[in-house]
């Protein structure tokens, strides 16, 4: 990936965890020196957790270029969703990378990854929760993990479990999967040189 290239990183759910997940993996690539982000973000709210996307867009617009795409979140919808999100990615220059978060923009982005318009995608499951659905959406929700299963160049998993879960109920092939740890880890080293200190 040259320095240049575009990185689009795209959610319908901006908030709360898939929120810090898109900020620590945005700083990242800034860290490498990677200028030309962006992210793709609903055009109508769904404010949730206490949070609202207009306070959450401010967030990002620190680290890269916030673009709002009038996608809808509900399977009547993705059909017409993939279509807007093709033209759009159509127009950009073939040499940029995606990274998609959560369910909804998972599906649009790894069935446009199986089409070819999308070359480089990175796939964030950010907790895959099939279980706590309704059960005809339980059965919608693993048919479609099964069948886009291989539709990504990698996943990114948030954890052991996540990772777990990918290659055991949904048949991702490991050699895809980055364990990108989305919890804090606790330094031991502070705690002593403070009981030395003291």
């Amino acid at each position: 990936m040259k320095k240049e290239n575009k990185i689009f990183f795209i959610t319908e759910c901006p908030y709360s965890g898939v929120l810090r997940a898109v900020i620590e993996h945005a700083k990242l690539f800034r860290k490498m020196e990677f200028n030309n982000l962006f992210f793709i973000l609903p055009e109508i709210p769904r404010d949730r957790y206490g949070e609202t996307l207009s306070e959450n867009k401010i967030l990002l617009n620190g680290l890269g270029n916030v673009l709002r795409l009038p996608l809808g979140r509900h399977y009547m919808d993705i059909l017409k969703d993939k279509k807007k999100l093709r033209n759009f990615f159509i127009k950009q220059d073939g040499n940029f990378t995606v990274l998609s978060y959560s369910g909804y923009a998972g599906k649009l982005c790894r069935l446009l990854y199986k089409e070819g318009v999308i070359q480089r995608l990175y796939h964030v499951p950010q907790c895959i929760d099939i279980i706590r659905r309704p059960l005809f959406q339980r059965i919608t929700e693993y048919l479609f993990e099964r069948l886009l299963s291989d539709s990504a160049s990698f996943y990114l998993a948030c954890g052991p479990g996540e990772n777990y879960s990918l290659i055991n109920n949904f048949h991702v092939n490991k050699n895809k999967i980055i364990l990108a740890p989305n919890f804090i880890i606790k330094d031991t080293n502070d705690k002593k040189e403070k009981k030395e200190i003291d």
